[in-house]
């Protein structure tokens, strides 16, 4: 099940493995029966007062000026609906601060609406990434949030015939913002970070700055040779994407290992797909669809019942590329890529149980509706057993939300534990 590299291993530490998926991706979109649907208690007047604070936040830390004081009015604004909420915590209400994080960005201006339209993006290997994208007619950012589909063409299919070909389904784009990626001329790297995959994760970065999101609805789609694309980025980053889609085309051999919150749809896949969903069931997992006669719009229809949940109970990784060091919330390091390694974590009341091979050291994120923030926390790595207090932090929610930038997976308290040694499956 978990296949060894060909390429020489590279071991990564806490902070390489957080800054190689900062740096390339600007800080890197299946609702699970154990979501905790806690509402949003305040009124949209006091979001938009704390978005405001927010966001001067956000912009003395960009400016490295200002930054104390930006602070103390937002703490200022947090003490005065604390005292309307009869003194419930502001920082125990995640759904409120994933909608002041939504409010205080500010979107682009210049979004070309109801038609296809091209654009380039630089891309960290050198040259630009060429892409096409179409916006709801309607588009409007005080409107959203909105659903997102990114698009990887069959191979000599160009962005724009693939959406004014492939994606044309009325409903999918009245509501959804569709984009097509180019991907490389060499197909020996289209499936890695420094071909296709890394094109693909550079339009994620420019939709999430310029478009008002759904961080919660981010899915990615191939067609033809461009389903091994799709499925290659999704395994690389587990905690971006609700779903994935396959449209006429097979993927090429892959593990379950980083698909366990991250259900697949495949219309016309072949061998490899099917036994994609034999290992995934095998492991009692439900969430692959294999639909031969599917058609444009069956793929929306599945969209539209499907979400990341983007706080589950249990995660895993299996850690086949560098980047590939986070699930929701657990992030991994000292680890070799493609060398085997893998965890699994799960939350059982205040306790988090993880057990891993391979791995040198992991990091938690913690909010309300994973754990009982008031409570102590027990953490087992490895048999090892840890119990203390995560106590919630508004400069940690506030660093976490830059260096992750992504509203949909808020933490209010973090921290970091040692994993003794295991050998790895096969030594």
């Amino acid at each position: 099940m978990f296949q060894a590299a060909t390429k020489r291993p590279v071991r990564t530490t806490p902070k390489t493995a957080f800054l190689r998926t900062a740096l390339l991706f600007g800080g890197l979109v299946l609702v699970g029966a154990d979501r905790a649907q806690a509402d949003q208690q305040l009124k949209a007047t006091d979001h938009k007062k704390l978005a405001k604070n927010v966001a001067e936040y956000f912009e003395a830390v960009a400016d490295k000026d200002g930054i104390s004081d930006a602070l103390a009015d937002l703490n200022k604004n947090v003490e005065k609906i604390e005292k309307k909420a009869k003194g419930v915590p502001f920082l125990s209400m995640v759904e409120d601060i994933e909608q002041v994080f939504y409010l205080s960005k500010e979107y682009s201006s210049s979004i070309r609406k109801g038609r296809v339209s091209t654009e380039t993006e630089p891309f960290f290997k050198g040259g630009d990434v060429e892409f096409a994208y179409h916006a709801p007619k309607t588009y409007k950012d005080s409107k959203g949030p909105y659903p997102v589909l990114f698009c990887v063409p069959d191979q000599g299919v160009s962005p724009e015939e693939d959406l004014n070909t492939n994606w044309q389904d009325a409903d999918l784009r009245g509501g959804t913002i569709i984009f097509s990626i180019g991907m490389p001329a060499d197909a020996e790297v289209q499936n890695t970070v420094e071909g296709g995959v890394g094109r693909l994760m550079t339009v994620v970065r420019f939709a999430r700055k310029n478009f008002a999101l759904d961080a919660n609805r981010y899915f990615v789609a191939g067609r033809g040779s461009g389903v091994a694309t799709a499925m290659h980025t999704a395994d690389i980053f587990p905690s971006v994407f609700a779903g994935v889609i396959g449209r006429a085309g097979d993927m090429q051999p892959l593990s379950t290992g980083n698909f366990l919150n991250q259900p697949t749809y495949f219309a016309g896949g072949g061998a490899h797909c099917t036994a994609f969903e034999a290992e995934a069931k095998e492991k009692g997992w439900e969430n692959v669809t294999l639909d031969p006669e599917g058609t444009e719009a069956d793929a929306a229809a599945w969209m539209s019942t499907t979400a990341r949940n983007a706080n589950p109970k249990q995660v895993a990784i299996q850690p086949n590329s560098l980047f590939c060091s986070s699930s929701a919330w657990l992030s991994i390091s000292g680890f070799e890529a493609g060398q085997g390694a893998k965890i699994e974590a799960k939350i059982e009341d205040n306790t988090i149980t993880i057990d891993g091979e391979g791995i040198g050291q992991v990091t938690l994120f913690a909010n309300d509706l994973l754990l009982d923030m008031d409570k102590p926390v027990t953490v087992i790595c490895n048999g090892v057993k840890h119990e203390k207090t995560l106590p919630r932090s508004m400069t940690t929610t506030l660093d976490l939300a830059v260096s992750i930038n992504d509203w949909g997976r808020v933490y209010t308290a973090t921290h970091y534990y040692e994993m003794p040694t295991m050998a790895v499956e096969g030594e």
